[in-house]
């Protein structure tokens, strides 16, 4: 049984792209963290630090939020309306859709990938990636 199983992060690139339309996840009582632009190293932010200064600079500051990637599908999903969906054809060919929903429920489908990618993480990454460039205005 494999049990060493962790949280997938959004990339660098994905990061920056959803502070850019203004994502910003902050859960109560955790200390967000960071990755700094000049060498994307990761940095810890105490929740007292970001409270004090970080935030009040956010935009302007060479980090972005390092975020997963649930909570970015979920983020887009709550703001945008947008679901990401990823599945396998076979073991390394994965796609992902795009889909709108509405009140009424699924209204249609904005985009569906070829079978390019050799892992589910590789799909989700890009289509976080089509949703926030080509789908969110």
């Amino acid at each position: 049984m494999i049990n060493n199983i962790i949280e997938d992060y959004c990339s660098y690139e994905n990061n920056k792209l959803l502070k850019e339309k203004g994502c910003l996840i902050l859960k109560e009582g955790e200390s967000p963290t960071f990755i700094r632009k000049d060498n994307k190293t990761i940095v810890a932010v105490s929740r007292d630090w970001w409270d004090r200064e970080l935030h009040k600079n956010y935009i302007n500051e060479d980090y972005v939020q390092k975020i997963t990637l649930t909570l970015a599908i979920k983020w887009i999903f709550e703001n945008y309306g947008i679901w990401i969906s990823v599945n396998f054809a076979n073991k390394n060919q994965w796609y992902f859709d795009c889909s709108k929903f509405g009140t009424s429920g699924k209204e249609k489908n904005l985009y569906w990938s070829n079978y390019d990618f050799n892992s589910s993480q590789e799909a989700y990454q890009a289509a976080i990636s089509y949703t926030l460039l080509n789908l969110i205005k």
